[in-house]
């Protein structure tokens, strides 16, 4: 145990901001699953805490009503490193017309800086998985490494997403770091 142990009201709080995220989240999922936005609305504006209400009012600003593309919210993909499955929870994948984006969804109080982000384990086992396992499981070609990117969109600073192109070099990258990881 660290010592000297956390606050009680520390822990609270943190607690308490997690359960506020995933209220959030699941506004989001049940939104790209086609709920009807009056409802969601109404869900958000009657949450306990206010944030959430102004996430929501924030996230439809920064997302389209229609958007261009098929989005596939909650996806769950896995794929092989050597003998070892690596499995990625994607917030939301839209496969569009200019190749295909992941969203995820952050409600951390302190904003990211994209060099951090870069390094991220999440986001390089994200990118790799994408590129590995989904345009298998759709049924289409691959595009260009460089038609892959992820964005992160900090609920706490709504005009400034953050996000990240891929490449080949970085899934090459990705793949011998990941590698390395699981040997």
């Amino acid at each position: 145990l660290a010592w000297p142990a956390l606050q009680t009201d520390n822990a609270l709080l943190l607690e308490s901001h997690m359960l506020c995220g995933a209220r959030f989240h699941r506004l989001v999922q049940q939104y790209f699953t086609g709920l009807p936005l009056e409802r969601l609305n109404a869900a958000a504006a009657a949450d306990p805490d206010s944030q959430i209400w102004q996430w929501w009012q924030d996230f439809l600003v920064f997302f389209p009503q229609e958007p261009q593309g098929r989005p596939s919210a909650e996806l769950i993909l896995l794929t092989r490193i050597d003998t070892q499955r690596l499995m990625a929870k994607f917030d939301l994948v839209l496969k569009h017309a200019k190749g295909v984006s992941i969203y995820d969804w952050k409600t951390n109080r302190r904003q990211f800086k994209i060099t951090s982000l870069q390094k991220r384990l999440q986001t390089r086992v994200y990118l790799y998985t994408l590129a590995s396992e989904y345009f298998s499981l759709v049924g289409e070609e691959k595009p260009a490494f460089e038609e892959m990117r992820m964005i992160y969109w900090q609920a706490n600073f709504p005009d400034e997403p953050m996000i990240l192109q891929y490449s080949e070099s970085a899934y090459q990258a990705d793949k011998a770091y990941l590698t390395h990881l699981i040997k």
